[in-house]
């Protein structure tokens, strides 16, 4: 458990660093397609493909904005797919996710209404 951890923080580490650089402000445009293959006990083995899209628009000097597109299917006939997007103008920005999932959730939620969380407060 120990060693899991480890590799975590250093990933998570890794990462952070990554994101600590400057913000790119150049106008070049990426694309980039990445094949997604995984197991879980719930949904067996899962296929799917990702894209990420990163542009910047013409003439202003802002973060490059991005667009993500991504799905997977399951052995177990379950359907994941999601777009989500962050697209910065020169005075604000937009943000969002729209996805789709047909897939059975096995995993029970307890209910806990306002009033008896406000109650064990006081």
């Amino acid at each position: 458990m120990i060693r899991i951890f480890a590799c975590w923080l250093v990933i998570f580490l890794l990462f952070a660093k990554l994101n600590a650089q400057p913000i790119d402000t150049s106008s070049q445009t990426s694309f980039i397609v990445l094949p997604i293959v995984y197991y879980t006990p719930e949904t067996s083995w899962a296929f799917g493909g990702a894209s990420a899209y990163v542009f910047s628009l013409p003439g202003q000097r802002i973060p490059n904005s991005q667009i993500q597109l991504g799905g997977a299917y399951t052995l177990e006939k379950q359907l994941l797919t999601y777009l989500s997007y962050r697209i910065y103008y020169k005075e604000w920005n937009t943000f969002g996710e729209l996805g789709y999932y047909r897939y059975t959730y096995r995993f029970l939620v307890l209910e806990i209404s306002l009033p008896t969380v406000l109650n064990y407060m006081t």
